[in-house]
Formats: structure tokens, C-alpha cells, sequence
């Protein structure tokens, strides 16, 4: 969780230096911690309740962390690796909140897969047949999670072009924007 709230808050680059920056402003970008926030203020007592007792229970393990006495022993080995033993915040409900949205996200990074699998299958029989070999992401059967097709094979499908595919998305955007849900 300590890596994840160093995401969510984009605060990756205090421990892992310059290179984490483009993650953080991307993070911030996003405003995992602003969403949280608001989120937070618009919860009934009886759920911030359920949030502050989870925080409670991390924090006590935080807190306890100690060779000698506490319930918790060590923490995970990477707080050692990397001199962060010291270094961990209290827990906040907020940071629930904002762990939940970076879940959230991180879930929907297949959605390029879903969408080319469904209109594959809609496209022709021939397609329908091989949408879950072309892109087998939620196939009961992950076997191969590279389909290799060569000109030959895109060609004698119907999907050969010249075009590259920003042309391709560029040509096909409005069309896309149509099926955006109406707003109101």
C-alpha cells in the first residue's frame, strides 16, 4: 500500500528519484488525491466510520511494528531494501479512497482488447470465430497471449490498409464520438 499511495498521491519520485516523475505528474494529472477528497466529503458518517476503522487497523500495525514487542513483527522486506522503515505516513480514509480509484484504473487498461475482441466478433463470421485467438485477454483459455498474423493472414481476413493507424483512428473518430454516452 505504501507503493500504491506513492502513485496515487504522485509522490513515486521521493523515493525512486527523477525517473518516476513522468508517473507522478501523470498521477497527479488524474487526481486520484482530489477525487478521494471530494469523494470523502460526500460519504454519510455511518461509511466514513468503516473507512476511519480500516485506517485505524493500519496504522496500529504501523505503530506496532517492533522487534522486541507489538503484534507486528517487521514490515515487508522492501521498506528495508529501501530505507523507508522511518519513512511511512499514518494512514488516512483518503487514502483508501484513492487506492480504490488507482485500482479502478488499473483495471480498465484491457478495455483496447474488450473493445477489438467485440467488433471482431460483429465484423464477419470469420472473425467471430477467431476473435478470442486474436485477442484472448478474457479467454478461459490463456494460453497464448501473442497472436502473430502475418500481411497474408490481415489480407485474406478483409483488414489489409495502407493506412497507418492514426489515419485510421483519425478517420474513424467522429464515428467513435457517436457512440460516447449523451451527457444530461
Amino acid at each position: 500500500m505504501f507503493k500504491n499511495r506513492a502513485i496515487f498521491s504522485g509522490e513515486l519520485s521521493e523515493v525512486f528519484g527523477a525517473d518516476a516523475l513522468p508517473i507522478d505528474k501523470f498521477s497527479r494529472t488524474l487526481g486520484y488525491r482530489r477525487i478521494a477528497t471530494q469523494t470523502w466529503d460526500m460519504m454519510s458518517p455511518n461509511q466514513k466510520k468503516i473507512f476511519e476503522a480500516y485506517s485505524s487497523g493500519v496504522n496500529d500495525f504501523i505503530t506496532s511494528v517492533s522487534l522486541s514487542e507489538g503484534s507486528a513483527k517487521l514490515l515487508p522486506p522492501e521498506f528495508y531494501i529501501f530505507g523507508l522503515q522511518n519513512k511511512i505516513k499514518p494512514w488516512h480514509p483518503i487514502d483508501s479512497l484513492a487506492n480504490i480509484l488507482l485500482i479502478n484504473f488499473s483495471l480498465t487498461w484491457d478495455w483496447a482488447q474488450d473493445f477489438t475482441r467485440e467488433v471482431n466478433k460483429m465484423e464477419s463470421e470469420e472473425l467471430n470465430m477467431l476473435a478470442e485467438e486474436l485477442t484472448p485477454f478474457t479467454s478461459n483459455y490463456l494460453v497464448n497471449l501473442v497472436t502473430v498474423l502475418d500481411d497474408s493472414d490481415v489480407r485474406r481476413m478483409g483488414k489489409w490498409s495502407e493506412k497507418t493507424l492514426g489515419e485510421k483512428y483519425i478517420e474513424n473518430l467522429a464515428h467513435l464520438k457517436s457512440a460516447e454516452p449523451k451527457r444530461g
